[in-house]
């Protein structure tokens, strides 16, 4: 009898808390962990993201709280949604967060590739997530984020592994680029992170003479790198390493990627930690031929009536630039809550057709990809504020 008492009791408990919890939460996977203000702020920002999953069973789904909200997630809305609870929990500006937080959602749709063969590798090539690390010698924030670097590679050593890629900022920094072309010299003889090291402890202390010192000090000589002839092959690696950023869009340094995606604020190590380890936990990406399916699904047709002469003109590349910057913000329609993408698609007002026009032209000047992101976020801003 009592046995069965404590059972009948048993039976309640798990009902009544089941009870509860469906009620509380229903499937959602919206961070527990934040205040309810927060969560609320939590929905409101993830309903501005745009659906980020390629897989095919959740392309139903608009923005990143549907599909939270219907308990479901991907290896993109996973590290999403990690990224907007990072961020409150750490009180930073809800405007700045939904700033960074669509950045980076842009980024994933179209991850970047670089070349890094033969460039220096700190750790396994095989570690599950690569951060690949634009920097400057002469950089001030360069040399913290170095040191970032470091520490956040001695905590996950199996997890991660860093790769530098030169970009001398020749305008501001008289010796970063004589610093990069000592630093690939000293790749090509094993001593580069040696090198790394020392070039950012003599930051403040740069000078011709305190280079060709380092450099003489991992067996270099003068004429092995400053000759036009025998340090050719060391400046067109820098070349190569500009050129990778510039059409990755990169405008300053550090600039830090991770597998692909570009993040903000990775020289604070908590951030970088938190970013490796959410990599870490999410579900698996989408294979990148199952990108190119959405990709390519969604180019199949012009999605912008009244525009297709113009959309015909573009290139294959142009096209997904358009399609990611339309997807990237709200519709400037009023009463509409869709992207501008499907709100141009349906030709839901004269606004649209505008800011169509406006990235068709800028893409085709090859206007560089943040300032058509900030023209066309305002042009969107002083549309809705008309409402």
């Amino acid at each position: 009898m009592k046995h069965s008492k404590i059972k009948i009791l048993f039976a309640s408990a798990l009902f009544v808390l089941g009870t509860t919890h469906c009620a509380a939460q229903s499937s959602s996977l919206v961070p527990a962990n934040l205040s309810s203000a927060k969560q609320t702020s939590f929905r409101a920002i993830a309903s501005e993201i745009r659906n980020p999953c390629f897989e095919a069973e959740l392309e139903g789904y608009e923005t990143l709280e549907q599909v939270l909200d219907a308990g479901k997630t991907c290896h993109e809305a996973a590290i999403l949604s990690s990224e907007i609870s990072f961020f409150l929990s750490n009180d930073v500006d809800e405007m700045r967060i939904r700033g960074m937080v669509k950045a980076e959602a842009r980024s994933m749709a179209s991850p970047s590739e670089f070349s890094l063969e033969g460039r220096p590798r700190l750790g396994n090539a095989s570690a599950p997530v690569e951060v690949v690390v634009f920097s400057d010698f002469q950089c001030p924030f360069c040399s913290r984020a170095a040191q970032t670097m470091h520490k956040a590679f001695e905590k996950r050593p199996d997890e991660v592994s860093f790769v530098f890629k030169q970009m001398p900022l020749t305008g501001i920094h008289p010796y970063a680029a004589a610093a990069a072309l000592v630093s690939v010299y000293a790749n090509s003889q094993g001593k580069f992170w040696e090198v790394h090291d020392k070039l950012f402890e003599s930051q403040k202390e740069l000078s011709p003479d305190k280079l060709v010192s380092i450099l003489e000090s991992v067996g270099g000589a003068q004429e092995d790198v400053f000759d036009p002839i025998k340090g050719q092959a060391y400046g067109v690696t820098v070349i190569e390493d500009i050129e990778d950023a510039k059409k990755a869009g990169v405008e300053g340094t550090p600039s830090f990627y991770v597998n692909g995606v570009a993040i903000e604020g990775g020289g604070n190590l908590e951030r970088l930690l938190g970013r490796i380890d959410a990599e870490l936990a999410a579900p698996p990406a989408s294979s990148p031929e199952a990108r190119r399916l959405a990709r390519a699904k969604a180019l199949e047709t012009c999605p912008y009536p009244g525009h297709e002469e113009i959309y015909a003109l573009l290139e294959p590349v142009g096209r997904a630039d358009l399609s990611l910057y339309t997807n990237s913000v709200l519709c400037p329609c009023k009463g509409a809550s869709q992207t501008l993408h499907d709100c141009a698609a349906e030709q839901t007002c004269p606004a649209t057709k505008k800011i169509i026009d406006m990235l068709i032209t800028r893409i085709q000047e090859k206007t560089p990809r943040e300032e058509i992101l900030s023209e066309l976020e305002a042009v969107v801003q002083k549309e809705r504020t008309k409402m």
